[in-house]
């Protein structure tokens, strides 16, 4: 995401006090969400999208709540399994999206 298009993006909304200023660290970052169960699949939609799009490799943190947590910890699980090529895990429906409709079968 470019500066121009969210300038405060990279700003936070308040600084607390007692926090040490520093600045953003650099790299793109993702939020996924809360939700349970609908946040999981949603979730995993959505990595699914950023791997055809070449963007999961370009990623340097994610940061997650519950059913978010959950994709994003099935994600980092298979990570080290992932081969890319150009950008692309040609592995992603094996490794992350078996295992989490795997997960997500289990009650």
């Amino acid at each position: 995401m470019s500066e121009s298009l969210a300038p405060n993006a990279a700003s936070p909304v308040r600084r607390i006090p007692t926090d040490r200023a520093a600045p953003p660290r650099p790299g793109l970052a993702l939020c996924l969400s809360g939700g349970g169960y609908r946040a999981m699949l949603f979730h995993l939609g959505a990595l699914w999208r950023l791997n055809e799009l070449a963007c999961l490799p370009k990623l340097a943190r994610i940061s997650s709540v519950s059913g978010g947590s959950i994709a994003a910890g099935v994600l980092g699980h298979r990570w080290s399994r992932l081969m890319f090529v150009d950008g692309v895990a040609t592995a992603f429906q094996d490794e992350v999206v078996a295992a989490t409709r795997t997960l997500a079968s289990r009650t």
